[in-house]
């Protein structure tokens, strides 16, 4: 017994240091892993084994003691163990070929062993484990030792990430070598060196496990030793161990397999982010509120001038009010009976009370703009500016986010790669983009703010990326799930989830961006915290207005007819696009890739290898995939609302793929292994695993109720899993979401039964299925057809050896339903005799709702009504059309006999949002059957059966008894079949009434199919279709069906039935091109639109002008066309004209044609020559005289007062309101420019050609707005298209409009090529229209530049009207019309494409597991790429300190900006001058736009019997009235439009924005003063030079202050605060700039306002009297206000107190007071009042202070003149004085009082 203990120990010791030498050689072995697996069974032989022995004690000691000894020995003799290590490790190599279950390590045993034995619950699980934690203590050091070179060994093994890391993921970073470490060895160690590694407890737990399961007796050594017997503890241990070895699993357990540190701690981090959210408001967030508060002023003037306008034009309609007068007339006609006549009139009143009112109202619109709008809009670009310039200091400040590339990739770096310095400036970056987000979430309803802020947000978003870390991206993603819904469409570039990179071993496993990739996705899956309390200010918002919702409003409703939620309650919520286009930002297909070992070669081909993958790495895989599903699964309990269906179905899809990599993968890896692995525990284990993997995923999908994601259960690989598993998945989705606690799937029974048996007995339960049965009834259908298709599967999955279960499974799903059929291939069956009579009687003789009824509709429906594709034969004999056909007919008739159902109902059925009834159910398969099937010859070409004869035939009586009974699907049935649609004269006798009978039951859809078969008859001789008033009534009525079928259902432009009919025509047109010459094609194109055309009133039926512009695309190149458009033209010289609005944008098409017939009209009658030759023969002559003049030569009645219906006008108005989109945009310019450009032709053969007066047609007022209008299209069509051709290819894809993509045009260029032709044809244009010298006869063509295309102008002045097709994109055409095309193959196909599903599938089929995983692999979807990195562009010129200091060059270099802010405010006045004069003559204009002038009539009144109506009067009584009624003055109203027109574009550019470069200017003159006081508080040393600058620029901002600038709200609120805070800073309390103030003030007395506030004589007190007396002549030369204003800054008391002058200057000072007052005169008058009392008051102050000083001066000057001065005033200054002075003791003079009595 001892010597077998000790061959164990040396065994265990050996397979120890293996371990060991392993773990340093790779950190964790496959063979570590695997090794609890293999000793399960060993395990459980060995309990078998000891049970038997009866000295268990005696033995277990013995063990015990020797085990201990051997442990001892082994750990400290390392060098021992190594050598045996390496004997060891070349036995493996030699056996490599082959897996040794038996070399596993401890760590899966342990995990699955700790189930049933929690660690520390027994204290003699072996010996070994105490001799284990011996060795630890006493060799301490050399586990240090070993674990750290285990630690370094793992970190060089690591896989490198270059594209992620970028520079900064360098190997030698101590912190990430430990990062990387804790990242990869996730795995517990066997070795004792992996105990000292794992640092935390749980860590702990499973290495004390690993260690027991590692001295376990190996159960081949039992054997030998003929027994051994161990405690009563340990035979319990390994019981329970035994009995857990088909249990999967748990989630701690997969967890350690697989565990994600970012994940756990996502929660922390979200913690972190919602208090950062809450920071205190900064400046970047005032200097945006404020760019938001302008914003919105802006938008409130903006509202308030349109509300003003609609007031406005309120009044002007009541300046004149017209009344209708009639009057009763008398007379005798012929007859000589007494007759009578009524007449009535017009009369209008004019209101002079509304006319003032209407001025008010202008003046106040004209206020509100100039004084309001002007500032507002100011403001709002000042902030803008402000915003653009903080974000540029922030990136000059900060040059680590400008230091990239323009091509640099989005990186993550981990968090302790950035330096300290880089990590504030990215804090600094990421602060700002939290304040962009917290804009997206205010209720902001500009969009020209929330457009800038997103600009600015992917400016800053897209920096940080090139520098972000992971925990940056997850901040990215944590504001994007707090935004407003709608978030997708501007935010989805922000999210960018890298891939993991390539991985080809176990090291992969350790890849941050691997865990980074699964929590951003559990970020997604998991409910949004705190996103309702984020986007409360958005509630309002969000949330529909209680007076906006109807109070019978229709509820929304999902495809089963349940209701949607309450609005009111899901505001805050995500929109699904949202989410889905995150979503769509992972990269799932990489996560994939890079676990399951799939490399891309040299060449770009993917490499998939299965060997890749071991044992154990196949179990961290199933981790990995339950990690996942479970995130998923989350995820559709988050978004279980019904407004995520799509959403879920996605989820689903996901589950499923995953389920079908690990199946795949299983596949493979069972194929490789499954010899090597067949007595082993582990394939056991990976049985067991896939198993509970499988019932995970499918329990996860089946708790989506109702949202389509049960159609994913449907195709999940169920061959992979056990038959046990396989029961219970079955009882699992009979149960559904009503699972209870007590599932027996999950295995919870009595221990006798297996849970696989105890679903089986339940199933089987006769009650169980009727309880499933009726479950199915309240099933939505869709659920019920996905459970029973997966049921189905699941049989078709099993082999043979499960026939009980495919047995079960086929007669429950028989037992049940019928929805299995839909699922079988029934388009490949072709029915034998006697089929179709069975289904006859399950139509016939089964009530509607029977199974059988049902059945037989879903056989018909599926069969393959279509062609064969190779012979384009009938799949289906022609005669089983003609069977079925009869059989619908009398189907119909049987069970909708006496019900009338209108077409109303049959063809909206797919549009209704509740389930329809069995009737009308019915009723549309019927309907929808028999348009499939093949019944008229045009459509069995390779048939040659002849036509049915519907009245003959006995096999057609149900269809000849159904049209005498006139049911709408036996007259469709007759008629396609019947020789009334295959005979024109038989369609005119009878076809005509059967079409009408359709029509009228609103069957319009039959209408239409049945005008196909119908209209090629009559295509060479359409006349009689048109001259038939019964068809032209029936296509009539079609074309009307959409507006009135609105009643019903609402749709926009066109209709359902409108587009139907334009596919049919394109539809049939495209046949034709194939069929017939290209000849026949023209005259079917020419039928169709004199059908069209012929309809009344068609060119004002949007409907019909539908058809026709998309009839003629195709056309385009046809002469003939535009030739028949002309002859429609009525010959009447009053109207010529197809079109009456002034253009026709929506149908272009039709615009062109017709313009084209009305350019030829006006050329043949000489209107177009005589209008240019009287033009050119004066110039003074106007283009209404020059009309008049040249329709009165022609005699043409009508066309004198109508000059706006000249082409030139009609092609300019069309090209300008043309989408830039449109392929015929560059052909309306070329027939515009025609005209305009287009050379007088000579009457007389051999003069010279003349120039053209093309220019002349836009002189007057009223049209010079349109050439602006024209120039300014020109230029933004130019731009436009080189915006598109400048993109990089992807951004192409998204910014082009739909016509242009990358396949070659027709000439050979490329859509990118196209687009650059289209700028330069554009720009040519655009030359054209500025240059005035294309109009002289002079212009020498060869000295153009080129850019002006010399040989294209001259084929324009030789009027050649030869399209320039070069420049139509015909490639945008043919798309659109083969879109049409392919509808309405579509829509007449006769199958229901089923077998190119059934080929696909088959496709798929034949795949292997690899080809599958490859595929699945590759079907990704384009990922939205991050927003490019763009450099902040200086939105303002910086100014050097040392041009700060330097004056000249800082005055020359503001000097541009001051003129800009001058300029301007010049046109401001001079556009409010005009805006003036315009209204005040629109006010002078209106009172005598009308008056009631004196009228004469005649009226012709005829008598009438009331006895004989057939009484026809001999004559009518002539009668002859006169009457005022209402005339209008034409030339009032001519000078009154012409005054609105200039007014509408006044307007237009009174509101558009103040230039750029006026804000900048402002802006920068605003900084440059901030950096001037703010070297003057700082630089000591340059204190004197900067006040000299700031003098300066103070005197010269003064100097641009003039009273325009003074009137523009803007400059003076700017000018204003630059005088101030320069003031203020340098001219204040400075004595040096007291007398140079006042001086520039007294030479500029208009700013005494602006000046005035710095103005300090006290600050110089020895010029104080100097400037005094300098303002004894102000008040007579800049006047009393400006003195008053000055002399109130001199303070006399102060300058007396404080500067205590000499006598003598007081003196002085008393004798310049004097000559003040001798100025104001003896009577002041009142405007000289205010200066006197001032006069007055210094008098005082100076007299009292050291009185009596200046007493006798003051009396003497009362003395020397009192005819001059005011003794009043003086005298009671003397007598206030001398009164002070008593008061006070003060002794005075005798003398004073005698002289002043």
């Amino acid at each position: 017994m001892a010597e077998a203990v000790k061959i164990k120990t040396k065994n265990r010791t050996a397979k120890t240091s293996a371990a060991e030498a392993a773990a340093a050689e790779n950190c964790v072995t496959d063979e570590d892993i695997l090794k609890a697996v293999a000793e399960l069974p060993e395990i459980k032989a060995e309990v078998e084994a000891v049970c038997d022995q009866d000295s268990v004690a005696n033995d277990q000691t013995e063990k015990v003691t020797e085990t201990k000894t051997a442990n001892e020995d082994a750990v400290t003799d390392c060098d021992g163990v190594e050598g045996e290590t390496h004997e060891e490790e070349e036995e493996e190599e030699e056996g490599k070929g082959e897996l040794n279950p038996e070399a596993v390590s401890s760590e899966l045993s342990m995990v699955t062993a700790s189930e049933g034995s929690p660690v520390g619950t027994s204290e003699t699980i072996t010996g070994d484990i105490m001799e284990d934690k011996n060795v630890l203590e006493d060799h301490p050091e050399t586990c240090v030792d070993e674990s750290s070179a285990i630690c370094q060994s793992t970190s060089q093994t690591g896989t490198e990430e270059h594209e992620v890391f970028h520079d900064h993921a360098e190997a030698s970073c101590p912190e990430a070598e430990a990062e990387q470490s804790d990242l990869v060895a996730t795995a517990p160690q066997s070795s004792l060196c992996g105990i000292v590694e794992k640092e935390q407890d749980e860590r702990q737990d499973i290495s004390i496990l690993a260690a027991e399961q590692s001295a376990e007796i190996d159960d081949n050594l039992i054997k030998k030793s003929g027994g051994l017997y161990p405690d009563l503890d340990s035979l319990a241990m390994a019981c329970s161990s035994a009995k857990q070895e088909d249990e999967p699993f748990t989630i701690e357990q997969l967890r350690s397999l697989y565990c994600n540190h970012q994940l756990e701690h996502q929660e922390e981090f979200v913690d972190i982010f919602l208090v950062e959210m809450n920071r205190e408001r900064d400046e970047f967030y005032e200097i945006l509120q404020s760019y938001l508060r302008a914003r919105n002023n802006l938008c409130s003037a903006e509202h308030d001038i349109r509300v003003l306008v609609k007031e406005c034009n309120r009044q002007e309609e009541l300046v004149w009010q017209t009344t209708t007068e009639a009057m009763v007339l008398q007379g005798q006609c012929q007859d000589k009976a007494k007759v009578t006549a009524d007449h009535s009139y017009e009369v209008v009143t004019y209101s002079e009370e509304a006319n003032k009112e209407l001025s008010e109202s202008l003046k106040r619109i004209r206020c509100h703009i100039h004084d309001e709008l002007s500032l507002a809009a100011y403001e709002a670009q000042l902030s803008r500016l402000k915003v653009e310039s903080y974000l540029y200091e922030l990136f000059l400040d900060n040059p680590s986010l400008r230091n990239f590339p323009r091509n640099a990739p989005v990186i993550a770096h981990l968090a302790h790669q950035l330096n300290r310095r880089v990590s504030q400036q990215v804090s600094a970056l990421k602060h700002c983009i939290s304040v962009l987000f917290a804009f997206q979430r205010k209720p902001a309803k500009d969009p020209v703010f929330v457009s800038d802020t997103q600009k600015w947000l992917s400016i800053l978003v897209g920096t940080l990326l090139r520098t972000a870390t992971l925990e940056d991206h997850i901040f990215i993603l944590q504001h994007l799930l707090r935004c407003p819904p709608g978030v997708c469409k501007w935010g989805t570039s922000l999210l960018q989830v890298l891939p993991p990179a390539e991985g080809n071993s176990m090291s992969s496993w350790g890849s941050p961006l691997l865990d980074h990739t699964l929590t951003v996705l559990a970020s997604l899956m998991k409910p949004v915290r705190k996103r309702e309390d984020v986007l409360y200010q958005l509630k309002v918002t969000l949330t529909p207005p209680p007076d906006k919702i109807p109070e019978n409003p229709w509820i929304l409703v999902d495809s089963e007819g349940e209701e949607d939620e309450d609005p009111h309650n899901s505001w805050w919520l995500l929109l699904e696009n949202d989410v889905v286009a995150f979503l769509q930002q992972i990269p799932l297909q990489e996560v994939f890739a890079h676990v399951l070992f799939i490399t891309h070669t040299d060449e770009g081909r993917l490499l998939y290898n299965i060997e890749r993958t071991s044992e154990a790495g196949f179990l961290k895989l199933i981790a990995f995939a339950s990690y996942f599903l479970d995130i998923l699964g989350e995820g559709l309990q988050t978004y279980s609302q019904v407004r995520y269906r799509q959403l879920n179905k996605r989820i689903g899809r996901m589950i499923s793929h995953t389920v079908h990599y690990i199946a795949d993968h299983w596949e493979n890896f069972h194929q490789v292994y499954a010899e090597a692995l067949a007595d082993s525990s582990v394939l056991k284990r990976l049985h067991i695993e896939i198993d509970a993997l499988f019932h995970r995923a499918v329990m996860h999908i089946l708790s989506a109720q109702r949202l389509g994601s049960w159609q994913f259960l449907t195709d999940l690989p169920y061959w992979c899993i056990s038959l046990d598993m396989m029961w219970r998945l079955l009882w699992l989705m009979h149960q559904g979401h009503h699972l209870t606690s007590g599932d027996p799937s999950q295995g919870q029974t009595s221990k006798d039964n297996k849970a696989s048996d105890y679903c089986r007995k339940l199933l089987e339960d006769v009650d169980t299925q009727h309880w499933f049965e009726t479950k199915l009834t309240r099933m939505p259908i869709s659920e019920v057809t996905f459970l029973l298709t997966t049921f189905a599967n699941m049989a078709r999955s099993r082999p043979l050896q499960d026939l009980h279960f495919i047995e079960s499974v086929t007669c429950e799903i028989f037992e049940v339903s019928i929805y299995l059929f839909k699922e079988l291939p029934v388009h490949l069956w072709t029915p034998r005799e006697g089929d179709l009579a069975i289904i006859r009687e399950w139509l016939l003789d089964q009530p509607q709702s029977s199974p059988h009824n049902q059945l037989g509709r879903l056989v018909l429906e599926k069969l393959n009504w279509s062609y064969k594709h190779k012979t384009q034969e009938l799949f289906l004999d022609l005669a089983l059309h003609t069977e079925v056909a009869v059989l619908i007919v009398e189907t119909y008739m049987q069970h909708l006999a006496g019900k009338a159902i209108s077409g109303i109902f049959t063809e909206g059925l797919g549009k209704a949002s509740s389930p329809a009834s069995e009737d009308l159910q019915l009723a549309s398969w019927a309907w929808h059957l028999a348009l499939r099937l093949c019944l008229h010859s045009s459509k069995r070409p390779m048939c040659p059966l002849p036509i049915a004869d519907v009245q003959g035939n006995p096999k057609l009586q149900p269809i000849q008894q159904g049209f005498k009974e006139h049911y709408a699907l036996a007259v469709y049935i007759a008629l396609v079949m019947g020789k009334q649609s295959h005979n024109a004269g038989d369609f005119c006798a009878e076809g005509v009434r059967m079409l009408a009978l359709l029509a009228d039951k609103f069957h319009y859809v039959a209408v239409v199919r049945a005008l196909s078969h119908l209209t090629p008859l009559f295509f060479t001789n359409v006349d009689i279709l048109t001259s038939n008033k019964e068809f032209m009534q029936i296509l009539h009525n079609l074309l009307s069906a959409d507006a009135n079928r609105k009643s019903y259902f609402s749709w926009e432009f066109p209709g359902p039935i409108t587009r139907l009919c334009c596919q049919m025509i394109i539809g049939e047109l495209s046949v034709g091109l194939q069929l017939l010459p290209p000849c026949d094609v023209s005259v079917a194109l020419l039928a169709w639109l004199s059908l069209l055309v012929n309809l009344p009133n068609w060119n004002k039926d949007k409907n019909v002008l539908y058809l026709i512009d998309k009839a003629m695309q195709p056309s385009e190149r046809e002469a003939g066309v535009f030739a028949s458009l002309a002859s429609w033209l009525t010959p009447s010289p009053t109207s010529p004209t197809l079109i009456d609005s002034p253009s026709c944008p929506e149908f272009p098409w039709f615009a062109y044609a017709a313009l084209n017939a009305e350019t030829l009209l006006e050329d043949e009658s000489g209107l177009w020559s005589h209008l240019q030759r009287n033009l050119a023969q004066s110039s003074t002559t106007t283009i209404d005289v020059a009309l008049k003049r040249a329709a009165s030569t022609l005699k043409l009645e009508g066309m004198g007062n109508q000059a706006f219906r000249l082409c030139v006008y009609r092609w300019a108005q069309q090209a300008l309101e043309t989408p830039e989109k449109h392929p015929l945009l560059p052909l309306l310019w070329q027939r515009f420019f025609l005209l305009y450009l287009g050379r007088q032709t000579c009457e007389e053969q051999g003069m010279p050609q003349r120039g053209s007066v093309g220019e002349r047609f836009f002189d007057s007022v009223s049209y010079n707005s349109l050439m602006k209008r024209m120039k300014k299209r020109l230029s933004d069509t130019a731009s436009h298209f080189h915006r598109l051709a400048s993109s990089t290819d992807d951004e192409l894809q998204d910014s082009r409009p739909s016509q242009y993509d990358s396949r070659p045009s027709a000439a050979g260029d490329s859509g990118n090529a196209h687009l650059h032709i289209l700028v330069k044809y554009f720009q040519t244009l655009s030359f054209w229209l500025d240059e005035p010298r294309l109009h002289d006869e002079t212009l020498y063509l060869p000295a153009l530049p080129s850019q002006y295309e010399s040989d294209r102008l001259l084929t324009v002045f030789n009027k050649d009207m030869t399209p320039w097709r070069e420049f139509v994109d015909m490639r945008a055409i043919t798309r659109e019309l083969d879109e049409l095309r392919e509808e309405w193959r579509a829509h007449s196909s006769h199958d229901l494409q089923a077998e190119h599903w059934n080929d696909a599938h088959l496709e798929d089929g034949s795949l292997n597991a690899t080809e599958r995983i490859l595929k699945r692999i590759q079907e990704q979807e384009p990922r939205v790429p991050p927003p490019t990195f763009e450099d902040i562009q200086a939105p303002l010129t910086f100014l050097d300190d040392s041009i700060l200091c330097h004056q000249q060059n800082l005055l020359h270099t503001l000097r541009s900006d001051f003129y800009s802010l001058v300029d301007f405010s010049k046109l401001y006045c001079m556009r409010v001058s005009r805006h003036v004069g315009l209204d005040m003559s629109a006010v002078e204009y209106y009172p005598d736009l009308f008056k009631n002038e004196m009228t004469e009539a005649t009226i012709h009144a005829h008598c009438k019997s009331s006895f004989n109506p057939l009484h026809k009067c001999k004559g009518p009584a002539i009668i002859s009235v006169r009457y005022e009624a209402k005339a209008r003055n034409n030339i009032i109203s001519r000078k009154l439009d012409e005054n609105r027109v200039e007014y509408k574009q006044l307007m237009i550019e009174a509101q558009l924005p103040p230039p750029q470069n006026l804000c900048a200017a402002a802006v920068h003159v605003e900084n440059t003063i901030k950096r001037l006081i703010g070297l003057l508080d700082s630089a000591l040393q340059t204190q004197n030079v900067v006040r000299e600058v700031g003098t300066a620029l103070f005197y010269q901002i003064a100097g641009y202050v003039t009273e325009d600038t003074k009137y523009y709200p803007p400059t003076q609120q700017f000018f204003a605060a630059c005088i101030e805070v320069l003031g203020q800073n340098f001219i204040h309390n400075n004595p040096t700039q007291s007398q140079p103030l006042l001086a520039a003030v007294l030479q500029m007395p208009a700013l005494v306002s602006l000046l005035a506030p710095n103005f300090s004589p006290n600050a110089s007190p020895e010029l104080f009297t100097t400037m005094y007396q300098d303002m004894l002549r102000v008040p007579q030369n800049q006047g009393p206000e400006v003195a008053f204003t000055l002399l109130t800054k001199f303070d006399v008391n102060q300058w007396l107190s404080v500067s205590q002058p000499e006598f003598s200057e007081r003196s002085h000072f008393v004798a310049t007071l004097s000559e003040a007052l001798y100025m104001c005169g003896s009577e002041p008058n009142e405007a000289l009042s205010m200066v006197f009392q001032i006069y007055r008051l210094h008098l005082q102050q100076t007299l009292q202070y050291r009185f009596p000083d200046h007493f006798g001066e003051i009396l003497k000057l009362l003395v020397k003149d009192q005819r001059t001065l005011s003794l009043i005033a003086i005298n009671v200054t003397l007598f206030t004085v001398l009164d002070n002075r008593l008061q006070s003791s003060t002794r005075v003079s005798p003398l004073a009082f005698t002289m002043l009595g």
